[in-house]
């Protein structure tokens, strides 16, 4: 489900552009890959799919498993972005379409963003009466000002590219042909940063803490179940 390539000090992680449990757990693996490798390295993200970068959870199979199955993605995806928030190299995603949902929260976790002009960012969790724990909002924390949440989580704001842009969601534009060249030549850039692991861990563990011990402890709250359970009753999930 996902791929792998290295090309020297670069690795280029594909995913599928829904979330599952086994995918995640499969990310992880190739993380553990990624961090054995010596010397300058960085990571670059982009999606198996040809015009969506991440689109969140995978729909058709929260409506075959039921609400729990929602609360066990969740729960992996806030661990799997406390990994990327302390892990000690470089990491760029190649945002080639829309970033949706949980997929938004995940690119949070990202530190660089090359974006596609026909990307934009949404959150539809309120339209589909879903709520994200704080673990979720922590991370969109660290990488936009409140107005930009508020926006997007309370007001359902879709947030199109060169908005996005500005509002410090993603860091450049390119036209979309040139998304994953271009986040592979400023991998090869960073990739030093990588050399010294330890140290390039150790200072994003100063910068994420709180962040990253959330993740890694998120637990759905129970309170918040209740409103998952109901939206799985609602026609329109």
């Amino acid at each position: 489900m996902v791929e792998l390539e290295q090309k020297g000090g670069v690795f280029i992680l594909s995913i599928p552009h829904v979330f599952t449990v086994p995918l995640i757990q499969e990310v992880h693996r190739a993380l553990d890959t990624v961090e054995k490798h010596d010397g300058p390295t960085a990571l670059v993200f982009r999606s198996t799919h040809p015009n969506i970068f991440h689109a969140g959870m995978n729909i058709k199979l929260l409506q075959k498993e039921g609400p729990e199955e929602f609360f066990r993605i969740y729960e992996n995806l806030q661990k799997l972005c406390a990994r990327l928030l302390s892990i000690g190299l470089p990491t760029i995603a190649a945002c080639n379409g829309p970033v949706v949902a949980g997929g938004f929260i995940f690119l949070g976790a990202i530190s660089y963003v090359v974006s596609s002009p026909t990307a934009f960012f949404s959150m539809t969790e309120l339209k589909l009466g879903m709520v994200v724990e704080k673990s979720g909002y922590m991370i969109l924390r660290s990488k936009m000002d409140e107005r930009t949440i508020r926006d997007i989580a309370l007001f359902g704001r879709r947030i199109e590219a060169e908005e996005g842009l500005r509002r410090k969601i993603i860091d450049e534009i390119v036209p979309k042909e040139k998304v994953l060249e271009r986040a592979i030549e400023l991998a090869n850039e960073l990739a030093p940063l990588g050399e010294r692991r330890e140290v390039h861990q150790c200072i994003k563990q100063s910068m994420y803490k709180d962040i990253i011990e959330s993740g890694v402890h998120a637990s759905y709250p129970d309170e918040f179940k209740v409103h998952v359970r109901n939206a799985f009753n609602l026609p329109k999930l």
